[in-house]
């Protein structure tokens, strides 16, 4: 993943999953939020409004034995590593329409446009 000599550590699926709900519950009542929206459902527009509002302009976290995480709501882009890291010199683990799906997959939120839904 990283550039030059120096590699990192690859994230487990699971560790990509965690560190994805944490870019999308850091603020104050975004599991209650989330809860909504699988209780209604959202079209891929909707989502990506939703994915965009949760991630906000940008922001991030990390601190010694922990996932380090960076997230954008431009592109819908998340990036982690266990190390610590540049953004722009790094893929993110999670971009566009990739974080649509895991976040819904995530969360559990529908969408009422896909007619596969009516079939179960």
């Amino acid at each position: 993943m990283r550039k030059g000599n120096f590699k990192m550590r690859d994230l487990t699926s699971e560790e990509k999953q965690q560190s994805l709900k944490r870019a999308l519950t850091c603020t104050g009542g975004a599991l209650d939020r989330w809860s909504a929206r699988a209780a209604t459902g959202l079209n891929d527009a909707d989502m990506a409004k939703a994915v965009r509002y949760e991630l906000g302009i940008c922001g991030g976290s990390g601190c010694s034995n922990s996932i380090h995480i960076h997230y954008e709501g431009a592109g819908l882009k998340v990036w982690a590593a266990w190390e610590i890291f540049i953004p722009s010199s790094e893929e993110p683990i999670f971009q566009g329409e990739a974080t649509i799906k895991a976040a819904r997959c995530l969360f559990g939120v529908k969408n009422p446009d896909d007619v596969q839904l009516d079939l179960f």
